[in-house]
């Protein structure tokens, strides 16, 4: 993942289906994972973001962007 130099030695990858892009691999940080979803979802034409990226390791909970905002929203 290139799209900044911040990422772009990171072990990312991504998966493209229609408007659906799920992000996969191992990074540091739980910062680092949210940068790299937020970024791709800022890319024009992108309608979902499925953030599967591990940190350190461990698999991280698979959860989508809707799913995110409707958490946040219902507190």
């Amino acid at each position: 993942m290139a799209l900044t130099p911040r990422l772009s030695d990171l072990q990312i990858e991504t998966a493209v289906d229609s408007k659906q892009v799920t992000l996969s691999g191992t990074v540091e940080s739980s910062n680092t994972r949210s940068l790299a979803e937020e970024i791709v979802a800022s890319i024009d034409g992108i309608g979902e973001v499925i953030n599967a990226i591990a940190i350190n390791g461990k698999a991280s909970e698979v959860i989508s962007q809707p799913t995110l905002l409707q958490r946040i929203e219902t507190g």
